[in-house]
């Protein structure tokens, strides 16, 4: 995503089983499973800057969302993030975070689902609703394989967006 002054931002999706392996400078800072990291490119995605922890943005074993939103008088640069948020059951409370600050600050723009929910998208539709599309409503079932949890519904809803204080 390109930031308001021109660099690229890039936002990862961490599992920490994986890091000591793949980003061993991170692996001792990974707060359980709730990782997301952040790399910044100024040359245009050539090259990356080694990539941080971002704590503001949990997410669980799971794919978030950001997108770059529609400026208004409140947010001229907008980015919004969607992930579940709670940190006592995974994947519950589907939020969505805003930012003005390229990501340096956040906060929560609005809860989307409650409850169990995971892989959701975020599309803008205007300066004050975005879309988000996301799977909800797991349920266990027997495969040949073994147990699994699967998700039952895809959902859309759309978000009126919490004015910026």
């Amino acid at each position: 995503m390109e930031l308001s002054n021109g660099t690229v931002m890039l936002n990862l999706r961490l599992d920490c089983w994986q890091l000591p392996s793949l980003l061993p400078s991170l692996h001792s800072r990974c707060p359980g499973y709730l990782c997301r990291g952040v790399s910044i490119s100024t040359s245009g995605g050539n090259s990356w800057s080694e990539p941080w922890l971002e704590p503001r943005l949990i997410s669980p074993d799971d794919v978030a969302s950001v997108v770059r939103g529609v400026p208004s008088a409140s947010m001229r640069w907008p980015i919004y993030y969607s992930s579940p948020l709670a940190q006592g059951k995974p994947r519950d409370d589907l939020s969505l975070l805003a930012t003005d600050s390229d990501g340096w600050s956040w906060r929560k723009a609005a809860t989307v689902w409650k409850g169990d929910s995971k892989y959701s998208a975020i599309a803008p539709l205007n300066a004050s609703h975005v879309a988000v599309a996301f799977e909800r409503g797991s349920h266990r079932v027997d495969t040949p394989a073994g147990s699994a949890s699967m998700y039952s519904l895809l959902s859309l809803g759309v978000v009126e967006l919490a004015p910026a204080e």
